[in-house]
């Protein structure tokens, strides 16, 4: 067992979670374009210049400007849908998670000196600190890293106090290495 018992002298921060949609949503949404970042510029880019071409062609018409929408409205019709899709498939997963019985049951959090723990009714999972390749502040959450896209979370808003964000602060400080923290 990862977590020591509790007559060692450990600094430690229970929290219970139950998920919401939006911050499941929000959450996945953030990582995966902090995870995507230059790909996810590069769309933006394109996007934007292939609206803004069409918008000039379509208010500055002429027969060459006819063929190069043609050309580029396919472009703008994929761009577009990739916009809309992935979003729309995170929310769905989301709203998939936070309507399962098991889910709403929510789940015990432990940060420790010892490691990381949750407990739901689907079962326990403990890691130990080094299992995890970097952690995360937000201004909601704290982000648990154990693969380049894989993340456990820990809403700010299920702890008791400031004193325990706090608390969590240090630990994660601590134990590893690559930690983004906010303060």
């Amino acid at each position: 067992m990862l977590l020591k018992s509790s007559m060692e002298s450990d600094r430690v921060v229970r929290l219970h979670i139950n998920l919401e949609i939006n911050e499941l949503f929000r959450e996945n949404l953030a990582a995966l374009l902090i995870r995507l970042k230059l790909p996810a510029i590069i769309y933006v880019v394109v996007l934007g210049l292939s609206v803004n071409a069409l918008i000039l062609l379509v208010f500055l018409p002429s027969e060459n400007s006819r063929n190069l929408i043609d050309q580029l409205l396919p472009a703008v019709g994929v761009m577009g849908a990739i916009a809309i899709l992935v979003p729309l498939s995170l929310w769905i997963s989301a709203r998939k998670a936070t309507k399962d019985a098991r889910a709403k049951a929510g789940y015990e959090v432990t940060i420790a000196d010892s490691g990381y723990s949750s407990v739901g009714s689907t079962g326990r999972v403990e890691l130990a600190w080094n299992a995890f390749l970097r952690a995360r502040e937000t201004k909601r959450s704290f982000q648990f890293y154990v693969t380049k896209g894989a993340f456990y979370f820990a809403p700010k808003r299920c702890f008791a106090s400031e004193s325990d964000v706090q608390l969590a602060r240090e630990i994660i400080r601590t134990h590893i290495e690559k930690a983004k923290l906010l303060s």
